[in-house]
C-alpha cells in the first residue's frame, strides 16, 4: 500500500523533529570527560583503556585511547563515578571520586607510572576537574543547595536569582503583567525579557506555547540539580537570546531509597503581614509528597518516582485603591444595575497535584531514559489574567493540566565514532 503524499512528508517532517529533539536533548543534560593518557615522561599511551563507573549504579562505560592517546566519554548522566586508566607494561591509576555535572565538559588527562614501581596507584580524594573547553558564564546549583537553602514554597527556580544579572520578569510590573501559570517562576536575563529565557528539563525544551515561558516544573524532590548559563554559550544550548536552564531530574539507584514530606504554613503560626488589611490574612498552606526509587534490575535498570501535591486556602490581595473607594464603586456599579463587589467570603484556592516517574535503562551499548510528568494545576478566585485591579468580580477559575513525555537514547559506539570522526570507535 503507497501512502498519500502528504501523509509521507507528515511523517518526514516528524521523524526530522524528533531527531533534533532527540540531539539537543543529549547535549543539554549531560555531561562529557575527555583527556590524554601520558606516561610519567610526557609521552602519548596509545590503546590504553579508560573506565568510569557509576557508584550508584555500577554502570560502566570504557573506551581505548586512540594513537594520540586521546580519549573521550561523551553522553553521561551527572554523578558520582570511578575513573581507572590502564595500559600494559603501567601501574593502573584509580580515582575513587570524580563527579560531573549537568552539561560539564570536563578533562581528565591521567599520568600513568611504569609497573615495576608500583601495581596500583589510588587516589581516594574528590578530584578536582578542568573545563578548557568551555567559555560560557555559567554556575550549577546541585542537589545539596537545593535541599539546604531556605526557601518559600518549594520553588526551586527561585535559586536562579542568585546568579549575577538575573531578575525577575515583568509579570508583576504594572502594566507590563503577562499571564501564565499559577506558580510560574519569571526570570530576566540582563534585563531581556522572560520570554528570551530557555528552561529544558532532562535536555527537552520546556517552554510553554501559549505563553512563550517555562512550563510548570518537577518537584523539588525531583530534581537532582541544575545549571545556569548566563550569557556566551554555545549553538548546542538552544534557541535563546537569554540565559538557559538545564534542569536534570534524579535517577533510580541499586539501593532502594524513598521519602515522605509534609510542609505546612498558617497565619496562627506567621507574623501578621502589615500590608494585609485586618480581616484578610488567612492563610493554610498545606504541601505533602513522596518519593521512592531503586532498581529494577540490578545494574541494568532503575526506576524514580515522586508525588507531590498543595491545598492552600488564602484571602485574595485587594488593592488600597479598592478598599478606599469600596462605597463609592458599588454606589457606581448599583447605578448602572450591577452587583455590588462583596470583599468577604472570599477565599483564594491554588491547589495542585503532580507526578513524576523516570526509568533509566541499559540494553547492551544503548543506555534509555523515559520520563513523565504531570502536573494539575487548579485554581478558585484567582485574580484577573490581564493584572487590572483586583475585585471579585473579575475573579477566574481555573484548571491547568500539563503533561510532558521525553525520552533519550544513547548509542555508545554511535556516539564515539562521531566524537572521532570513524564509525565505529574501538572500545570494550
Amino acid at each position: 500500500m503507497v501512502l498519500p503524499k502528504s501523509i509521507r512528508v507528515l511523517g518526514f517532517v516528524s521523524l526530522l523533529w524528533f531527531q533534533s529533539v532527540l540531539a539537543f536533548a543529549q547535549s543539554g543534560a549531560l555531561a562529557q570527560l575527555d583527556g590524554t593518557v601520558k606516561d610519567s615522561s610526557g609521552a602519548v599511551i596509545p590503546d590504553a583503556k579508560v573506565t568510569l563507573q557509576n557508584t550508584e549504579t555500577d554502570q560502566i562505560r570504557t573506551v581505548l585511547s586512540s594513537s594520540e592517546g586521546q580519549y573521550v566519554l561523551p553522553n553521561l548522566l551527572p554523578g558520582v563515578y570511578q575513573f581507572i586508566a590502564e595500559a600494559r607494561g603501567f601501574a593502573t591509576l584509580r580515582f575513587d571520586r570524580v563527579e560531573l555535572t549537568v552539561g560539564q565538559k570536563a578533562t581528565i588527562n591521567p599520568q600513568l607510572q611504569v609497573r615495576h614501581l608500583t601495581a596500583e596507584v589510588l587516589v581516594s580524594a574528590a578530584t578536582p576537574l578542568i573545563e578548557p573547553a568551555r567559555t560560557e558564564q555559567s554556575q550549577v546549583v546541585e542537589e545539596k543547595r537545593i535541599e539546604d537553602l531556605p526557601i518559600n514554597g518549594r520553588q526551586f527556580l527561585d535559586f536562579v536569582l542568585l546568579t549575577p544579572d538575573v531578575g525577575t520578569g515583568r509579570s508583576d510590573i504594572g502594566n507590563e503583567y503577562m499571564p501564565g501559570e499559577p506558580g510560574q517562576v519569571d526570570l530576566s536575563f540582563m534585563g531581556l525579557g522572560e520570554t528570551a529565557s530557555l528552561v529544558t528539563v532532562d535536555g527537552a525544551d520546556n517552554t510553554g506555547r501559549e505563553f512563550g515561558r517555562s512550563r510548570s516544573t518537577p518537584s523539588q524532590e525531583a530534581v537532582r540539580e541544575f545549571r545556569v548559563v548566563a550569557n556566551s554559550y554555545t549553538a548546542d544550548q538552544g534557541p535563546s537570546a537569554g540565559g538557559v536552564i538545564n534542569i536534570v531530574t534524579k535517577s533510580g539507584t541499586n539501593s532502594l531509597q524513598g521519602s515522605v514530606y509534609y510542609y505546612l504554613r498558617n497565619d496562627a503560626l506567621d507574623a501578621h503581614n502589615l500590608l494585609a488589611p485586618k480581616g484578610f490574612d488567612e492563610l493554610r498552606q498545606n504541601q505533602f509528597g513522596t518519593t521512592l526509587g531503586g532498581p529494577l534490575i540490578k545494574n541494568k535498570a532503575f526506576i524514580f518516582g515522586n508525588y507531590e501535591g498543595q491545598r492552600r486556602n488564602e484571602s485574595p490581595f485587594y488593592s488600597s485603591t479598592l478598599l478606599s473607594n469600596l462605597a463609592d464603586i458599588n454606589a457606581a456599579k448599583q447605578t448602572l444595575g450591577l452587583s455590588p463587589e462583596v470583599l468577604t467570603g472570599k477565599i483564594r484556592k491554588t491547589d495542585y497535584d503532580s507526578f513524576f516517574v523516570r526509568n533509566d535503562t541499559q540494553l547492551g551499548k544503548n543506555l534509555m531514559a523515559l520520563t513523565y510528568r504531570l502536573n494539575d494545576n487548579r485554581g478558585t478566585n484567582i485574580g484577573a489574567a490581564t493584572g487590572q485591579l483586583s475585585a471579585p468580580s473579575n475573579f477566574r477559575n481555573l484548571k491547568i493540566r500539563d503533561q510532558a513525555l521525553a525520552f533519550n537514547l544513547n548509542n555508545q559506539h554511535f556516539v564515539q565514532g562521531l566524537q572521532s570522526g570513524s564509525f565505529p570507535i574501538r572500545s570494550t
